[in-house]
């Protein structure tokens, strides 16, 4: 059980309790009526899955609640995208657009706790269980809907947003998505004309180096996910290890698509001076915003067979108000350099 003090507009401050259990007996909380069934984490039968969760002020629990809650994870003032069940989705989406076109800062606190069981079975008895949760966050730019809500289990609830773009903190290895191995960062998308998808072929960049790889999905610290658009280019960046280029990047620009200059996306894990990949992109351009803005949020999902709770303890979005490139890239056509276009439909990417 986690203790915490709130205060706002004014009132008093008041004293609340916020507990998350997985109790092996039922619990009863005062002012209300019967027992509260107890918790169930069960990798096999997850039908029957019920996490309890509960935030209240200190004088609605009951002695005997407090007695028999077993926190399995801390919790408090936080926006829970899902609760630790299969296939389920959720997105929290600022509450205006904002200017994404002339660079911006955002940083977030992220948390996931309880994740499912992976067990092995031998002569009916489970063996060698692994907590493995997923499938993890994605910090989503976009110009679909206000309350869009894509794909769930591997899809990080981004898949299927149309004119968007995706920064994935993935916990959850899927291989039919040429995934890199277990938990990775990738940035992805298809650009304004089609649906996002979490497929690699739509992947700007992606790295494995993440700080202490095996509490992603544990749930024993959280972790700081910080994403930095600079709209101007700056080729030092060239040099850097966690610089990224795929031939779906490629694609945007011999089909000349960068017509507005070029910038770079990079993306941070905890270490926030050393960015773990840097991919070069022109948002004004891989995107048709709204007048230099766009909704942006966080998303997350769980799958069939991998789930855990997804918590966003802070976030914070700064715009840095800063003129973007306006040098335009050569114009290619067939893989030559061409004074101009023939067309406007020839320098497009189809």
């Amino acid at each position: 059980i986690q203790k915490y003090e709130a205060t706002g507009d004014g009132c008093a401050a008041m004293s609340y309790a916020c507990a998350e259990t997985t109790t092996q007996s039922a619990y009863k909380a005062r002012n209300e009526k019967g027992l509260h069934n107890a918790a169930v984490n069960n990798p096999v039968n997850f039908q029957r899955n019920h996490i309890k969760k509960r935030i209240a002020r200190m004088d609605t629990f009951s002695t005997h609640a407090f007695d028999a809650f077993k926190p399995t994870a801390n919790c408090g003032p936080a926006v829970r995208l899902t609760s630790s069940f299969p296939q389920r989705t959720g997105a929290l989406w600022y509450a205006r657009r904002l200017n994404v076109r002339e660079g911006f800062e955002s940083t977030m606190l992220l948390r996931t706790s309880n994740p499912s069981q992976d067990c092995g079975l031998m002569d009916n008895v489970f063996v060698s269980c692994e907590s493995r949760g997923g499938d993890g966050f994605a910090f989503v730019i976009q110009e679909d809907r206000h309350d869009v809500l894509g794909r769930e289990g591997a899809g990080l609830a981004h898949e299927g947003v149309n004119n968007s773009l995706a920064v994935e903190l993935d916990t959850h290895y899927n291989p039919e998505l040429v995934e890199p191995y277990e938990n990775h960062v990738a940035i992805h998308s298809h650009g304004w004309r089609h649906t996002n998808s979490a497929h690699h072929r739509t992947a700007f960049g992606s790295s494995v180096r993440i700080p202490n790889q095996a509490t992603v999905s544990s749930g024993k610290e959280p972790r700081v996910l910080r994403i930095l658009y600079d709209p101007v280019f700056d080729p030092n960046l060239l040099q850097r290890d966690a610089f990224s280029v795929t031939s779906h990047t490629a694609s945007f620009f011999t089909g000349g698509d960068f017509e507005h200059g070029l910038g770079t996306l990079s993306v941070f894990v905890d270490d926030l001076s050393m960015p773990v990949v840097i991919t070069p992109l022109d948002l004004d351009s891989l995107l048709r915003l709204h007048h230099g803005r766009a909704w942006v949020g966080i998303t997350s999902s769980t799958g069939r067979q991998v789930w855990q709770t997804h918590d966003i303890l802070a976030w914070n979005f700064t715009a840095l108000r800063k003129d973007p490139s306006s040098v335009r890239p050569p114009v290619v056509e067939d893989g030559y350099s061409a004074p101009q276009c023939r067309s406007s439909a020839a320098c497009e990417r189809h």
